[in-house]
């Protein structure tokens, strides 16, 4: 088992858990999940989606470079699966604040707390995010 900080693809900060079975990245910008592995024989086979589109280069997206190819950050960061809170969908208002499309959650950058591993178990990763809605903030706990 293993719980540890690197760069994924695209050089975004990540979280990377394992328990000799699976294996699971963790994208701090918008908590995307761009693989959730199986071991097999000598490597993984990872079963998320990973689109041809999206943004590898390494930077940060930029509305005024990056908008005619990707219509918004969620597009060029996309990738498995995400959650999508307080909506999901279109950008909507939700108790009367604009939310953006998929949700704050999807779109937003999680703050990583603290990640590890609890022996013969599992390993764990824990981040958070404020909402744009009153009242609302979000903690999210990943393990394998």
């Amino acid at each position: 088992m293993d719980a540890q900080r690197i760069k994924e693809s695209g050089l975004r900060d990540a979280t990377q858990l394992t328990n000799g079975k699976v294996r699971v990245v963790i994208d701090d910008k918008g908590g995307m999940i761009p693989e959730l592995s199986l071991r097999r024989e000598n490597g993984y086979l990872n079963t998320h989606w990973l689109p041809y589109f999206r943004g590898n280069s390494g930077e940060p997206y930029n509305e005024g470079k990056h908008k005619p190819f990707w219509a918004g950050s969620l597009l060029y960061d996309i990738a498995g699966n995400f959650p999508c809170l307080p909506s999901f969908g279109l950008p909507s208002k939700v108790y009367g604040a604009l939310v953006e499309q998929h949700g704050t959650t999807a779109n937003g950058l999680w703050k990583h707390e603290k990640h590890g591993v609890l022996e013969g178990r599992g390993a764990y990763s824990v981040s958070s995010l404020p909402g744009v809605v009153k009242g609302l903030s979000y903690r999210k706990y990943d393990i394998v």
